[in-house]
């Protein structure tokens, strides 16, 4: 009785390991992979949740552009629904949908002035012989924003508040750089 009893909490033990490890796994792959998407920018999350394998939900994302001075964010998204294949995620690290719903978009002067400043930060880029557009397909099936909200506030121009949404199937590129699928904007 003394040996089953062992041999139970071993087995309990060794699955728990072998769940957190592959739990451990797909943070660092969904990290790895948003990373890269928000790269240029100071991300704060209030929640993310990614329980259900295939799908992550992250609430209250703040994006500010490294190196600004800005007091008001460039973007505020409501919810981030992303959806993945966790074969595709670790062999392309590409996501299979992504969903972004209510986002405020802040477009003013200092914006500008923050992506010039980390613009000659950069050290200087090589020449490139071919500028790659796959480079902006971080999923394989569809990007859709829904019930965005626009701010442009530029001092040479009136301020302008839009409506706007957003949906696209997979970026794929032919050899001229066109798209294969339609790109839908929609503005209000």
């Amino acid at each position: 009785l003394a040996w089953l009893a062992i041999l139970l909490v071993s087995s309990v033990l060794l699955v728990l390991v072998a769940g957190l490890v592959a739990y451990q796994y797909r943070v660092e792959l969904l990290n790895d992979v948003l990373g890269r998407i928000v790269a240029p920018y100071e991300v704060e999350v209030e929640e993310f949740d990614f329980e259900r394998l295939g799908q992550a939900r992250i609430r209250g994302v703040t994006l500010t552009p490294r190196f600004s001075d800005r007091a008001v964010p460039l973007a505020y998204l409501d919810e981030v629904e992303l959806t993945y294949d966790l074969a595709t995620l670790r062999r392309s690290r590409q996501l299979s949908t992504i969903r972004i719903e209510r986002p405020a978009v802040h477009l003013d002067e200092k914006l500008f002035d923050a992506f010039r400043i980390e613009r000659r930060r950069r050290p200087a880029a090589k020449p490139a012989k071919a500028f790659d557009l796959s480079l902006f397909a971080f999923f394989t099936d569809s990007l859709e924003i829904i019930d965005g909200r626009l701010l442009l506030d530029l001092p040479w121009h009136p301020p302008v508040t839009a409506d706007w949404e957003f949906r696209s199937g997979p970026l794929a590129f032919d050899r001229t750089g066109l798209t294969r699928s339609p790109l839908e904007l929609t503005l209000g």
